[in-house]
């Protein structure tokens, strides 16, 4: 199952919350996270395919069967994703996903190979944790807060984000 989104939050996407069935007693399942949404509004998304791959998460939990509920995905590491581009995940090896007949999301589409009649979203959270953090050699010394006031200082430069 596919489903494409629009990031809204620039940063560091670290996990993606679906639905899901999974009747086995050990972890299993993953999201693959890629860049664009042509093959799902096409209908033609090639499983498992590398072209545009950013990132794939951890297994989804085990024995579990509620699709009211939300499972976690996590990706390690996050997968860098900037606001207002397009995403697509996959959804691969569980038992059973949940997908809403009436499209939950604007531009967002779904697709599934073996239904491709059927529109609407697959309900899902995506957690990004905002890029406000500058991240460093340690051999620098970093001073300010650009989350605060856009100020910063490496060593003997200084500017403003």
């Amino acid at each position: 199952c596919w489903q494409s989104f629009t990031a809204t939050t620039t940063g560091l996407l670290t996990k993606i919350s679906v639905p899901i069935c999974n009747t086995r007693s050990i972890p299993r399942g993953n999201i693959n996270l890629y860049e664009g949404d042509e093959c799902v509004r096409n209908k033609n998304c090639v499983d498992a395919s590398p072209v545009g791959l950013l990132g794939t998460s951890g297994n989804g939990p085990a024995d579990v069967c509620d699709l009211s509920k939300l499972y976690d995905f996590t990706f390690d590491p996050p997968v860098p994703v900037v606001a207002g581009q397009v995403y697509s995940f996959q959804i691969k090896g569980v038992t059973a996903y949940a997908k809403l007949s009436a499209p939950l999301y604007a531009d967002g589409f779904s697709y599934h190979s073996t239904n491709l009649n059927v529109d609407g979203d697959v309900p899902f959270k995506a957690f990004v944790k905002p890029s406000n953090e500058i991240v460093l050699n340690a051999d620098y010394q970093y001073y300010g807060n650009p989350a605060v006031d856009g100020t910063f200082r490496i060593g003997l430069a200084s500017g403003k984000l």
